[in-house]
């Protein structure tokens, strides 16, 4: 809801923010069927979709439409301000993918125009061997 995507708006994690995107995805729900095609949100830490809470209430709430679904880079969900260092960073991407394995359609990297936390190398490897092959871990 913010006039700057990047910039922490607290309206995108109250009820308007939900309610907001809610209205966008019933405006274009129709228009999407008719076309067959299906649009993917990216969760971002600071925009409505920010945790892989608020990403699986959205998914149960429009999984039924066919239309809507969920691309996911694992470290757009970490606010850059407030990124956890050693364990409790590899604990909390660990249940990111737990948490939203069953519901996402595809798995992304960061795009290149995004801003990604920098995450200790010796970590990163780790977290990899706990991950499928294929499935970004950041």
């Amino acid at each position: 809801m913010s006039e700057d995507l990047s910039a922490p708006d607290p309206r995108n994690w109250m009820r308007p923010g939900r309610t907001k995107l809610d209205q966008v995805c019933a405006g274009a729900k129709d228009a999407l069927q008719k076309m067959n095609a299906k649009i993917l949100l990216v969760p971002h830490a600071r925009h409505i979709l920010s945790d892989a809470p608020s990403a699986i209430s959205w998914h149960r709430d429009h999984m039924a439409t066919g239309v809507f679904g969920l691309a996911v880079a694992p470290a757009l969900l970490l606010d850059p301000d407030h990124v956890p260092t050693g364990g409790p960073l590899e604990d909390l991407m660990f249940r990111i993918h737990e948490l939203l394995a069953p519901v996402v359609d595809r798995w992304i990297e960061v795009p290149t125009n995004q801003d990604a936390p920098m995450v200790d190398p010796e970590l990163l490897g780790g977290l990899q061997s706990r991950f499928p092959a294929g499935q970004p871990t950041m």
